[in-house]
């Protein structure tokens, strides 16, 4: 039993340090992409230049009255990573997500964010049926992830089903990318779900609208709270089958546009 002893124990060791060295690695990789480090709030914020971080504090400001007003309230400070071409932003999440809008590293309190037009607060990436979006809503979307982290726990976190937890965080940030009387439409099936077939993205982006739908029936219509929100196994096509007869009946109304 000792050599085995000794060997799993060497094992776990090794695991350790690869892990600890990929974190270090991981960390330095990704400020080195970046240049001005500016600070608001409890954000730090890395831009190109001192041009950009100016536009951006506008950006933080309206991204931060948003969470304010939905009382979301974070402890741990993050680091918001503006990149300023695809290049940059691919490098920075190791090319993946080639569908995302930011890309969110919760264990490092890191959000990278696609590149943006910093002056009309609105992110630039064109994917396929995209519509643009505010990058301040971008930001309150991921900030919200960072959100339900502290809130319910590292291991709640990552059994949280996807449509709880995308959906909350589009839900506050108040804002869809996809067009919100289209996807009433098709969620009612008062279109045709060929429209979804123009693509992988643009069935990405009409669950993302999905899932707020879904969470702002439970806060708004059904006046849920966040603690049921998060414990409750809802069954999801029996819920799904409730908000299309309230939507059809006009009991639940769903707001047609992004809310400022």
């Amino acid at each position: 039993m000792l050599p085995f002893t000794k060997k799993f124990r060497k094992k776990t060791f090794n695991l350790i340090f690869l892990i600890v060295f990929l974190f270090i690695s991981l960390s330095f990789y990704q400020t080195s992409n970046f240049k001005e480090i500016r600070m608001r709030y409890n954000y730090t914020l890395y831009c190109e230049d001192l041009t950009d971080s100016i536009n951006i504090f506008s950006i933080i400001d309206n991204a931060q009255n948003k969470l304010r007003s939905e009382n979301i309230i974070l402890d741990d400070k993050i680091s918001l990573f503006f990149s300023k071409t695809e290049a940059q932003y691919y490098r920075s999440i190791f090319f993946n997500g080639k569908y995302s809008l930011a890309m969110n590293y919760l264990f490092l309190n890191r959000i990278i964010i696609s590149p943006s037009n910093l002056q009309e607060d609105r992110v630039m990436r064109q994917l396929s049926s995209f519509t643009a979006r505010k990058l301040s809503d971008v930001i309150v979307h991921e900030v919200a992830h960072n959100y339900l982290y502290e809130k319910i726990g590292f291991f709640k976190y990552l059994s949280i089903s996807k449509w709880k937890n995308e959906g909350f965080c589009d839900y506050i940030s108040n804002s869809s990318s996809f067009d919100i009387p289209l996807g009433i439409k098709i969620f009612i099936g008062e279109k045709n779900d060929k429209l979804l077939q123009k693509g992988e993205f643009y069935e990405h982006i009409y669950a993302y609208f999905e899932y707020r739908l879904i969470v702002d029936y439970l806060f708004h219509f059904k006046k849920i709270n966040f603690n049921d929100f998060i414990k409750n196994k809802f069954n999801l096509p029996l819920l799904k089958a409730e908000i299309k007869k309230n939507l059809i009946s006009g009991k639940y109304v769903f707001p047609q546009s992004n809310r400022k």
